[in-house]
């Protein structure tokens, strides 16, 4: 039974912490397999006068910038598969694409969606389009296209742009 533990600064309302649970709840389940009921977090809310960063508490320390919130850019690609090419393009996703993505600066996400029989909706989140586009320049990303012929009859882009609209708990 996995127990993540989250200390942060106090100020965070319960719908924040609830959002937050549950995208820890989710990462866990997916990438570890235990059943998502499994799965503690536990919040700890920490004053500014009781954490240090170096020898200075954070209380003291003189406020900087508010960080400024860049929106990630998501991909979305329709793939429709050879038939009979299911489990073998899945597992080829898990053991070859998803390490090499997972080691990629400014990967953020995949997720594969299921549609009809042999169809599915790919999709990306990164921080940037030039982190994208640098990965997908990158010799290995080419290796895995090719690799990708085996399975896939076609592809086509259906969407990408920048995220506008989603729950961050702060205007």
């Amino acid at each position: 039974m996995p127990i993540v533990r989250v200390e942060m600064f106090r100020g965070r309302t319960t719908v924040m912490k609830e959002f937050l649970g549950r995208a820890i709840v989710d990462a866990v389940s997916e990438i570890a397999g235990p059943p998502r009921e499994n799965v503690q977090v536990v919040f700890s809310d920490v004053a500014t006068d009781e954490w240090a960063i170096g020898p200075t508490l954070v209380s003291s320390r003189p406020a900087g910038p508010a960080p400024v919130y860049v929106p990630a850019v998501v991909t979305v690609e329709r793939v429709t598969l050879k038939a009979g090419k299911s489990d073998e393009y899945i597992t080829w996703r898990r053991e070859a694409v998803l390490p090499f993505l997972a080691s990629q600066p400014g990967f953020l996400s995949s997720t594969l969606l299921s549609g009809e029989a042999g169809a599915y909706v790919v999709v990306e989140k990164w921080t940037s389009p030039e982190a994208r586009d640098k990965s997908w320049a990158d010799e290995r990303s080419g290796a895995l296209r090719a690799e990708a012929e085996q399975f896939v009859g076609s592809s086509s882009q259906d969407l990408s742009g920048r995220v506008v609209d989603v729950f961050r708990g702060r205007s």
